[in-house]
């Protein structure tokens, strides 16, 4: 197949879990024998050399919807969710040169995503959206109803045509609420993975009496840190006190620091800032427990799924997407979220409550099969081929489009400018 990937960002430029999966995805149908271009924006980072079927030709608004709300920027917000008229003419001017059998989106937060996808749509061009976040309702999000109708998405209907992959079935869930939006068309749920190739291992636990829990992620109360600090403290108050938390990724990390010495946890928490994924596995051989107190709307999580490929047990919020996959007592700890909830769950583990060794010999194995990147890259191909066209019969008068897509976003930009004053 000949696939064109777009994607607002690509790494080395990213956030998180979203990019580095749309990153392993590209490499993975490669090495399959797929011919995968991907179009994206600009690298920040000085220095690296991109493979040649990386183009930079995309211009970002922005990261993220929540960055650009308020009265400021109201043409950003525009360009960013709905239409930017640039990037729809060089996706337009792309598809004639590579003539590729199938589109693949992934984030399209900060370039325009409605605008691609109506292009898409009206160049019928098969294609596949891959959501690992609520892509579909971000974009709508303060656009109004008749800005939103010229490129058929008021109701959704813009979806009708391609073929929706989501991470979960939680995520779907926080769409609609958000959006009412219901993908009517071909829907799949394939989650998050972990690629390794090691077997199954038989490792340790609790190495010298002493219980050790790790975190991943950004540092801030969304991802939990504040219920894991807690939880700590409460456990030094029970006189549980042999245990090690070692904290890893950017964020308020200063913050929380002064937080742990003032509270007297210092010497149970550490924070060690980002780390390479491939230093994370060798940190979670080591650790006992992941704590995932995330948010519950978290749509998924890989890097409780990393942990668990090592043996490390996840203790994780009962209503997050990962959660759609696991089995409490099998394959992790699901609990409330709540300090009180983290806290039993901690204390369990360090009391005995829990065989970590049985526990850890089932995270290994699911994650070398339902949640193996190869299990999950098999089912994304045969969505791919399902959905591919061959292109040669294929024929776009360039100018045509591009003068359609002008005339759309120009009145859409009215549309949307008109009633910017009472957008939230």
């Amino acid at each position: 197949m000949k696939i064109l990937v777009l994607s607002n960002l690509y790494p080395p430029f990213q956030l998180g879990g979203y990019e580095t999966a749309c990153k392993n995805t590209v490499e993975g149908l490669r090495q399959r024998g797929h011919s995968v271009h991907v179009l994206t924006s600009p690298s920040h980072y000085p220095g690296e050399n991109d493979p040649p079927y990386v183009q930079r030709t995309l211009t970002l608004r922005n990261f993220h919807s929540a960055q650009i709300n308020g009265h400021h920027g109201v043409l950003r917000r525009f360009e960013s969710s709905l239409s930017n008229i640039t990037n729809t003419v060089v996706f337009t001017e792309l598809i004639t040169k590579l003539r590729p059998d199938c589109i693949y989106f992934w984030n399209l937060i900060g370039i325009g995503g409605m605008g691609l996808l109506d292009a898409a749509n009206r160049l019928e061009i098969p294609w596949v959206f891959h959501l690992m976040d609520d892509v579909p309702a971000a974009m709508r999000r303060g656009m109004g109803l008749p800005a939103l109708s010229l490129f058929h998405a008021a109701h959704g209907e813009i979806y009708r045509q391609g073929r929706i992959i989501a991470m979960s079935q939680n995520l779907l869930n926080e769409i609609k609420r958000l959006s009412g939006i219901t993908f009517t068309g071909h829907l799949e749920i394939i989650p998050g993975w972990v690629d390794t190739n090691r077997p199954v291992m038989t490792r340790s636990y609790q190495a010298g009496n002493i219980t050790r829990f790790v975190n991943a992620g950004t540092m801030d109360n969304k991802k939990g840190v504040d219920l894991i600090l807690n939880a700590a403290q409460r456990l030094t108050g029970n006189g549980l006190t042999k245990f090690q938390i070692d904290l890893y990724g950017p964020g308020n990390i200063s913050h929380y620091i002064d937080h742990c010495k003032a509270v007297g946890l210092a010497d149970h928490v550490r924070f060690h800032g980002p780390q390479p994924q491939q230093n994370l596995l060798s940190i979670y051989e080591k650790a006992d427990a992941f704590l995932f107190p995330t948010w519950e709307r978290e749509p998924f999580g890989f890097a409780p799924v990393e942990a668990a490929s090592m043996g490390c047990l996840p203790v994780i919020t009962a209503t997050c997407g990962i959660a759609e996959r696991l089995v409490h007592g099998v394959h992790c700890l699901k609990i409330e979220r709540t300090t009180e909830g983290l806290l039993q769950a901690m204390t369990d583990i360090m009391t005995g409550r829990i065989d970590l060794a049985n526990l850890g010999m089932c995270c290994q194995k699911i994650t070398r099969q339902d949640l193996s990147f190869k299990t999950c890259l098999d089912q994304i191909e045969k969505i791919l081929a399902g959905a591919a066209v061959p292109f040669r019969d294929r024929r776009i008068q360039l100018w045509k489009e591009t003068a359609l897509t002008l005339m759309k976003h120009n009145l859409a930009a009215q549309y949307f400018l008109q009633q910017s004053d009472q957008i939230p």
